[in-house]
């Protein structure tokens, strides 16, 4: 782990962020936002979009604390990490969301929905995260990971099986004539 400089404000910084609570506050409000994400619908009522809207602000803004927290305590050192770098560019499209949200809301240039809705998917993405706190979560997904190729592997000879019964049930049932029982319906 890499230590803060002299700076007392950063050490204080650093004894946060790398406290036990501060990660678990951390995982509680991913799992909050990933809740809340989930409540969109194309169906809800106006009030309940408002308030939605609002709350998804107000997670931006404490991500935006932890960012800020974390870059004081580890200054330049922070962007090493690729979950830090990850969650510096969710930060980022989180505000540019926000901010086409208001302008597409208030009538600005342009009707916003599908843009915003591509940069709250980004933030799916904090779930993730999760996979590097918990340790059982952490071993399961480094075996999915580890297994990627060998599924990769099956699945390009289900592709190879499944082309040759394909070709092979064209040459064997090309001429066969409509009679019945076949139909529109029924036949090859």
């Amino acid at each position: 782990m890499i230590k803060p400089k002299d700076q007392k404000w950063r050490k204080l910084a650093f004894e946060l962020v790398t406290n036990v609570y501060f990660s678990m506050t951390t995982l509680l409000l991913i799992t909050a936002n990933t809740v809340f994400l989930a409540a969109w619908s194309a169906t809800m009522s106006k009030a309940w979009e408002s308030n939605l809207r609002t709350i998804n602000l107000i997670f931006t803004g404490l991500f935006t604390i932890e960012f800020l927290l974390k870059i004081s305590a580890y200054g330049k050192r922070y962007f090493i990490d690729n979950w830090n770098k990850y969650d510096f560019f969710n930060i980022v499209f989180s505000v540019i969301g926000w901010l086409i949200d208001v302008n597409g809301a208030s009538g600005g240039m342009f009707r916003a929905t599908a843009a915003v809705q591509v940069l709250r998917m980004l933030k799916l993405g904090h779930v993730l995260k999760l996979c590097r706190k918990l340790r059982s979560l952490n071993i399961i997904y480094n075996t999915i990971a580890n297994t990627m190729d060998s599924i990769f592997n099956i699945f390009c000879l289900i592709l190879l099986t499944l082309y040759i019964y394909s070709v092979a049930g064209i040459h064997l049932f090309a001429n066969v004539k409509m009679t019945y029982p076949m139909n529109y319906n029924l036949n090859f």
